[in-house]
């Protein structure tokens, strides 16, 4: 499904080729060795839980790839595709926090 959508982009846009195609390692940090590792990860997989173990499990800067990886899967897959092991892993008050400031996202960007 949604690579159906990226693939006539990646023809308009060979630059983006490496979304699909070329492994990519660890990244450093650099912003654009960053975004391709989530981009290759996120367009390579299935779901929210294979795209963040795939993502994190390539080490290096996992807590930035895990982040934007999850943030991009988030949106994509909804609240549902998330674990429900992970979920329930989260302290009470932390997890409060992130919905409260997730709401607030939306509302503003719904204006």
């Amino acid at each position: 499904m949604l690579q159906q959508r990226v693939i006539p982009l990646i023809t308009q846009h060979p630059e983006f080729e490496f979304c699909t195609t070329t492994a990519r390692g660890n990244p450093s940090g650099y912003v654009v060795e960053t975004l391709h590792v989530v981009f290759q990860v996120f367009f390579g997989t299935t779901g929210f839980r294979e795209c963040l173990v795939d993502v994190v499990n390539r080490g290096s800067d996992a807590d930035t790839t895990g982040a934007i990886a999850g943030m991009l899967a988030g949106a994509l897959y909804g609240q549902e595709a998330l674990p429900k092991t992970w979920q329930r892993a989260l302290d009470p008050q932390i997890r409060q926090a992130c919905e409260t400031q997730a709401r607030a996202l939306v509302d503003l960007a719904m204006k």
